[in-house]
């Protein structure tokens, strides 16, 4: 017994150390075990999705990927699933959640392999939404974050991409004062200078790379420049290129193909400008969808902007499809108002109704020192765009407008609406005659001495006609009318006005530039004021110039819309020629141009609405048309 409770206590004694290490092993792989059972299920998720995204299945592996990145504390693979589910929105045509997780893993793990993959991805997301210098900036910082050889080649090949479509060489410099590193400075130094020979500033350019030399850049940059240098300067130069969008098939087919004539005929013109502008035409056939396809279609080659279409509403969906992928937009026709204010870099190189309204109310109040108004206009959007426009200006300068009437368009007979006109002309004056009387402004003591007037009237008629019907008795209480019409409608409208005896100044809206009309009714509206957006004489000499040369050249005759078209290119032309190839330069150009004389009149356009504020203001005097503004 005591031989075996030795044995037992030596046993105890050796297992002792022994057990001692057992137990702080087991305790040791504890907490690796239970970690290896949270992060198992994490892990194999990852991997479950990694091979549904390899075989297509994009929708089923999005699901396992969220499921891998539910926890990131636990799953070893956070990094690569964050890329994996950027990857997978891509496959998705989501780009709104593939820029969310790449965004993620730059943030939140800068220091991962995987940054300079994310990058790329937010680079081209930036790239699809036509923000040049971000993509090229996120191009950049991936090159530089990354060591994958095959990343960095397509890296680089997108990004000379976009410099060749592109880049304002003021970006590229802010760009250059943003990146210190030296590839990325490098590269941008580089592309500086190809942006500088694209432009046709030669001398520019060469000064760029002598400096970059000097500096001693590494071999590749170097030799990269060298050759650059030798390069024929023609075969650096970059094109412009100016998408256009118009019905040239539809209802306004004639005005379209004449409105592509002009432009062409405006680029052709220049001789030079011919090698500086690619011109990319696309028809709308006159419908919506047709439109959005020719806009897409303009899209995916890379334009710099886009002239067109010649319909308001039309033009209105252009210029929210170009806004959404930042494109420029000249809409050279169309007066809709508000067709600007869809975008940032949306110009209406035509005069809107808001515009043109308040011109011809400035004219009236500041030049012909006229105080009181009537309006009659078609009870439709262009009637009361330009009447409410007109009457706003009106009272901001002090005027008064004594009477507004309206009519639907196919009206023939316009006597209410001038009786109307005569009864608050009426009224307006015997204000003064109730003042001088002492009885204060009162309706009670106009009423009256209305009636007592028109009691008077009556009794001197032969016909029983009171100051309203008597139109003997001549309104003076107004001092302009407004009569923004239809032209169709002036032979219905000048004679019954002139027959209303409303003794005021007929202006008029741009349908009243029809010279066979207002010729046939000049015994009626002889004097009208009314404004246009452009206009010429056809026995101007420089309209016969232009109208010669553009026969030569088209082997057709310019009608309005050749004008339209011409101004709008000519223009841009303007812009090019200062230096400008980027529709962002170009855009910057416009909203700094003074007016710039065109065919017939003026663009200026309005430095926050981006609406030309040139209105041509017009004059109609014994059988002829005299611009007078």
């Amino acid at each position: 017994m005591q031989r075996l409770e030795r044995m037992r206590n030596n046993f105890s004694q050796a297992l002792s150390p022994f057990f001692v290490i057992w137990m702080v092993f087991i305790l040791s792989v504890l907490p690796v075990i239970h970690s290896y059972a949270e992060t198992a299920e994490p892990e194999s998720y990852f991997y479950e999705g990694l091979i549904l995204f390899r075989n297509g299945q994009y929708e089923q592996a999005r699901l396992k990927f969220i499921l891998a990145v539910a926890d990131p504390q636990q799953n070893r693979r956070i990094t690569a699933s964050y890329l994996m589910l950027a990857k997978t929105f891509l496959k998705l045509s989501d780009p709104g959640f593939a820029k969310k997780y790449a965004s993620l893993l730059v943030q939140d793990y800068p220091n991962s392999r995987y940054v300079g993959d994310a990058l790329a991805i937010l680079a081209r997301l930036s790239y699809q939404n036509r923000d040049k210098i971000e993509a090229l900036s996120q191009f950049l910082s991936a090159i530089e974050q990354t060591e994958s050889k095959p990343l960095t080649s397509y890296c680089e090949k997108m990004a000379n991409q976009i410099v060749d479509l592109g880049v304002s060489s003021g970006s590229l410099e802010k760009l250059l004062e943003s990146k210190k590193s030296q590839v990325a400075q490098s590269w941008i130094t580089l592309w500086l200078a190809r942006t500088y020979y694209g432009m046709g500033q030669k001398d520019k350019a060469d000064e760029v790379i002598d400096k970059f030399l000097k500096n001693k850049p590494d071999a590749r940059f170097a030799t990269a420049a060298r050759q650059m240098k030798q390069i024929h300067p023609d075969d650096l130069m970059r094109s412009v290129r100016i998408g256009i969008i118009l019905p040239l098939n539809g209802y306004f087919s004639r005005e379209a193909w004449d409105m592509l004539r002009g432009i062409a005929f405006a680029v052709k013109e220049r001789g030079h400008l011919e090698a500086q502008v690619e011109l990319f035409v696309r028809d709308s056939r006159g419908t919506f969808v047709g439109t959005i396809e020719a806009a897409k279609s303009l899209f995916a080659v890379g334009v710099d902007l886009i002239i067109g279409e010649l319909e308001g509403d039309k033009s209105t969906a252009l210029a929210g499809l170009c806004s959404q992928v930042n494109v420029p937009l000249i809409v050279p026709a169309a007066t809709e108002n508000g067709i600007s204010s869809v975008g940032a870099a949306v110009f209406q190189a035509n005069n809107d109704f808001e515009t043109r309204g308040k011109a011809i109310a400035d004219y009236a109040v500041n030049r012909l020192n006229l105080q009181t108004f009537a309006t009659l206009a078609p009870a439709d959007d262009y009637g009361h765009s330009l009447a409410d426009a007109f009457a706003n200006r009106v009272d901001s300068l002090g005027g008064t407008i004594i009477a507004q009437q309206w009519y639907y368009p196919g009206t023939n007979d316009f006597k209410r609406q001038f009786m109307a006109i005569r009864e608050a002309g009426f009224r307006y004056a015997f204000r003064d005659t109730v003042r001088a009387r002492g009885m204060g402004t009162s309706q009670q003591a106009v009423e009256a001495v209305f009636n007592e007037m028109n009691r008077k009237a009556i009794a001197k008629s032969e016909d029983n006609h009171g100051l309203i019907e008597a139109t003997d008795i001549p309104v003076a209480a107004i001092d302009g009318i407004f009569l923004p019409i239809y032209d169709e409608e002036i032979s219905l409208v000048a004679p019954q006005f002139a027959l209303a005896n409303i003794k005021a100044q007929p202006l008029g809206g741009d349908n009243w530039l029809n010279e066979d009309a207002l010729r046939r009714q000049r015994s009626y509206i002889n004097g009208i004021v009314f404004m246009s957006g452009y206009y010429i004489s056809e026995i101007d000499p420089e309209f016969h110039n232009f109208q010669n040369k553009f026969r030569l050249a088209t082997a057709t005759s310019p009608g309005m819309m050749a004008i339209y078209g011409y101004n709008t290119m000519h223009v841009l032309a303007l812009a090019i020629e200062a230096g400008n190839c980027q529709g962002q330069d170009i855009i910057h150009y416009l909203e700094n141009m003074e007016k710039a004389r065109v065919l017939g009149g003026e663009i200026a356009f309005n430095k926050t609405e981006h609406v030309n504020n040139a209105v041509t203001i017009l004059m109609f005097s014994d059988g002829n048309v005299n611009r007078i503004q």
